[in-house]
């Protein structure tokens, strides 16, 4: 499928799934990096600088801009950790509040609800700044049926409305899952002994750089 049958595609539904867009062995120093981490709450964003994690950072900005036929670069990480002794499930919901950078900015094109999460700034934005965001969510272990993979309401970016069928995304290891922020999404709990990491990486296009996010690297 062509770079602008696949942005059409994104557009339309709002995700879809890159197959292996790492390789196998860069998939296994990765989880030897994100094994010495220490996660308490099944997410941390503090993998942000962690050098592994930023050079994957800067090719899945590469990989899904051409796909996509966009310029996009990392703005912020989530490091997702969901196993059976630290399980949890994810209501439907919106990737809405979004960290602030820039708060000058944020208030003159019209954010509303600031809060401070994690001594972090957040916001929520007006539709048009979800629409220069792509989340691209690399699976670190294969996310299937078992272990609560990302479920999502297809073209639900285009309405206003949680209702829709939740379809599983299921994805090996090195696959990437491309996903708009205002996307309804969810995840059951896992229920087998599988593991399932996601390194959870948000890109924006070049207007978007310093303004949101929790860093920049150009």
């Amino acid at each position: 499928m062509n770079t602008r049958s696949r942005a059409e595609e994104f557009r339309s539904a709002g995700i879809l799934r890159l197959e292996q867009v790492i390789d196998l062995p860069a998939m296994e120093r990765l989880r030897q990096d994100l094994d010495g981490m220490t996660v308490s709450a099944g997410s941390r964003r503090e993998s942000w600088g962690l050098p592994i994690v930023m050079d994957l950072a800067q090719r899945l900005a590469a990989h899904v801009g051409d796909h996509l036929g966009l310029t996009l670069a990392p703005a912020w990480i989530t490091f997702f950790d969901k196993r059976p002794e630290r399980n949890w499930l994810v209501p439907r919901h919106r990737d809405d509040f979004l960290p602030i950078q820039d708060r000058a900015w944020a208030e003159g094109i019209g954010c509303q609800d600031f809060q401070i999460k994690e001594g972090l700034l957040y916001a929520i934005a007006p539709s048009w700044v979800y629409d220069q965001i792509v989340a691209a969510r690399l699976a670190v272990d294969h996310n299937h049926g078992g272990n609560g993979p990302l479920e999502a309401v297809i073209g639900s970016h285009r309405t206003d409305v949680l209702d829709g069928d939740l379809v599983p995304w299921e994805a090996n290891a090195g696959d990437v899952v491309v996903m708009h922020p205002r996307c309804v999404h969810a995840s059951r709990k896992i229920q087998v002994p599988d593991r399932r990491r996601v390194l959870h990486v948000n890109l924006v296009h070049a207007e978007l750089v310093g303004r949101v996010g929790t860093g920049s690297i150009g």
